[in-house]
């Protein structure tokens, strides 16, 4: 029997085989890719965003992009919308704002924040500029977001940026000690910042994340707790440790390069020392009241009963450095911005300084405060002033106006017109209540009896606490008070919401025009001028110009009725009436013979009008006899 012989060979593959297996992988996640795009699955991250058809001319913070920072089991927190034109226009003198929550004006509404003090400020100091404001202020972030989105902002060519930064280093999103970051890694966390921009890469978190929450029944008890409470974990902060100088590190890093591209682009910058509530007691004591902080802070307080006010001050300082629970920032955060701000000649506007100057014997607490770190509305007001000095003096702006001599009367105006109405003050109140009832100024405490503790006396009370609750947005409540008021016959108070709700979205027609109309219909005149003059400043058109010519003949100003209707006239020259009473308005100033050609354009657009005639006919032979 004969074997046969096997010749076995060794299976060569070319180069090009090898070349094609490398790829496959990666051809498969373009694929995917490709794939989970168009069918618009996951979450676009774009930093400025069209949100809607109606505005299609302007350009808003994108309300999905807080979520690419924290996890889906934490309270997401939300942005202003703040909206500004996609194409800038000529004269527009725009600022961005970029911090975490105390620029965005937590627990406030958007009006009361200091950007928007600031906002209403330049606009009537400087009516010939278009001021843009756009408030990127977000509660929970850090340097690290404003690194990540600083050259979009940039993008947008802005004339002037404001940081206020630098609470949020140890516990905001990726911070040094949050609960979210499982070892101190800034290159990875910027990695996997870059990364979520990816389907792909979303759709494995969401896959992890939809296992974890599965197995982890711990989940459930997590989206109980508040943001902060989430986000601390148990990380202590303890000064000078690896986990306190990791977080100077990574704001000094990311410090250093966020004014670094602004030097490089040319844009100007004011940076801000941070400023928070001495007289608070550190947050580490309420649950370890033998921490060193506690002990400093309690010689702080014997020192401030005594009168030792400098000592007082010294030791109010000290203990918020040891503070284990770091949501305020220690001194050495404001030695880094100052130290930074100065290397690249930008200006720092002192607001450390500034409020331990105006704060109770030295040291700024509840009086300025309305927690450890959030200022009150004065305390808002307070920045403000200080950005706006700043500005004032070194902006480009129309420096020869008017405005600027009169301080007090922009002052009294500023303070009447302040859009912030009671059902406000309810809503912030209670906030506040819900912010010192939870932690880390209280642990385990009943925040559903904290809500049913309040005494609603009005329907304005009532309103507030349903929009705390969720239960009605802010904007939708306003609108109910304000129909509320109509009803009644309060036409003051119906302004004063409508007046929020303007304020707050100045880019919205819409509420001007509602506004405005309802006020004429009650023959509030007065007001519904205020109203009209705002839209017409922004968006000049026939509609608000015919309705100013109106209102300003009514209370016999006829040279602004004249500017007006001729405005009007400009938008449409076809229509009849506004030659009519814009023949009225000269005739009333005694310009006679603008008067009677007036009245000449009208009849012969409208020639049966038999008033115009009888108008014309009285103007002709007034005419005859004057000559």
């Amino acid at each position: 029997m004969h074997k046969r012989k096997i010749k076995q060979t060794d299976k060569k593959y070319s180069a090009w085989f090898y070349f094609v297996m490398f790829l496959i992988p990666f051809l498969i996640l373009i694929i995917l890719e490709t794939g989970l795009r168009f069918f618009n699955y996951g979450k676009d991250y774009t930093v400025f965003v069209k949100i809607s058809d109606q505005f299609e001319n302007l350009l808003f913070f994108n309300p999905v992009l807080p979520q690419k920072y924290f996890s889906s089991s934490l309270p997401i927190p939300s942005v202003i919308p703040d909206g500004f034109d996609k194409i800038k226009k000529e004269n527009t003198f725009r600022i961005f704002v970029m911090g975490g929550s105390s620029a965005a004006g937590f627990p406030y509404p958007p009006n009361a924040s200091f950007p928007r003090f600031l906002k209403r400020k330049l606009q009537l100091v400087y009516p010939e500029n278009k001021i843009e404001v756009i408030n990127l202020g977000v509660s929970a972030v850090n340097s690290i977001f404003i690194r990540d989105i600083l050259n979009d902002v940039i993008d947008q060519s802005p004339d002037l940026i404001i940081f206020y930064t630098g609470h949020n280093e140890y516990y905001g999103a990726y911070g040094a000690a949050s609960n979210d970051l499982k070892g101190y890694s800034p290159t990875l966390t910027r990695f996997t910042l870059f990364l979520k921009h990816y389907k792909v890469y979303q759709l494995i978190l969401n896959i992890i994340e939809y296992v974890n929450t599965s197995l982890d029944n711990d989940k459930i008890e997590e989206n109980n707790k508040t943001l902060m409470a989430s986000m601390v974990g148990d990380s202590k902060v303890e000064l000078d440790s690896k986990i306190y100088n990791n977080g100077l590190e990574q704001f000094g890093e990311n410090f250093d390069f966020i004014l670094k591209e602004c030097i490089s682009n040319k844009i100007n910058v004011l940076t801000a020392t941070l400023t928070s509530n001495m007289k608070q007691k550190p947050l580490i004591g309420i649950s370890d009241i033998n921490h060193i902080s506690n002990k400093i802070f309690l010689d702080a307080e014997t020192n401030l009963t005594e009168g030792n006010f400098d000592k007082a001050a010294m030791q109010f300082s000290k203990a918020i450095d040891h503070d284990a629970v770091m949501f305020r920032a220690p001194s050495a955060v404001n030695e880094i911005i100052k130290k930074i701000s100065l290397t690249y000649n930008y200006s720092i506007v002192d607001i450390d300084s500034v409020f331990k100057s105006v704060g109770e014997n030295g040291m700024p607490g509840y009086d300025l405060f309305v927690d450890h770190l959030h200022p009150n509305i004065r305390g808002n007001k307070i920045i403000a002033d200080e950005f706006y000095n700043k500005i004032k003096s070194t902006a480009d702006l129309n420096k020869n106006n008017n405005y600027e001599n009169r301080e007090t009367e922009i002052e009294n105006y500023l303070n009447q017109e302040f859009p912030f109405s009671r059902f406000d003050s309810t809503y912030s109140q209670i906030k506040i209540e819900l912010l010192l009832n939870s932690y880390p100024f209280k642990r385990n405490s009943n925040l559903s009896a904290v809500l049913n503790s309040f005494k609603l006396y009005n329907l304005s009370d009532s309103l507030a606490l349903m929009a705390v609750k969720g239960n009605i947005s802010w904007e939708d409540a306003h609108y109910k008070l304000a129909e509320h008021f109509y009803r009644v016959n309060d036409i003051p108070s119906f302004y004063k919401e409508m007046n929020v709700l303007i304020e707050d979205k100045t880019f919205d027609k819409y509420t001007y025009t509602v506004t405005a109309e309802k006020l004429i219909e009650k023959k509030y005149y007065s007001l519904s001028k205020i109203v009209l003059l705002k839209l017409f400043h922004l968006y000049p058109d026939e509609n608000s110009a015919s309705k100013l010519g109106f209102l300003f003949l009514e209370e016999n100003n006829f040279i602004s009725a004249i500017r007006f209707y001729n405005d009007a006239i400009k938008f449409n020259p076809k229509k009849p009436e506004y030659y009519f009473y814009l023949s009225k308005a000269y005739f009333k100033n005694n310009e006679l013979q603008k008067a009677v050609s007036a009245i000449e354009y009208c009849l012969k657009l409208s020639p049966n009008n038999q008033t115009a005639r009888k108008i014309y006919e009285s103007l002709k032979t007034s005419s005859f006899k004057n000559k």
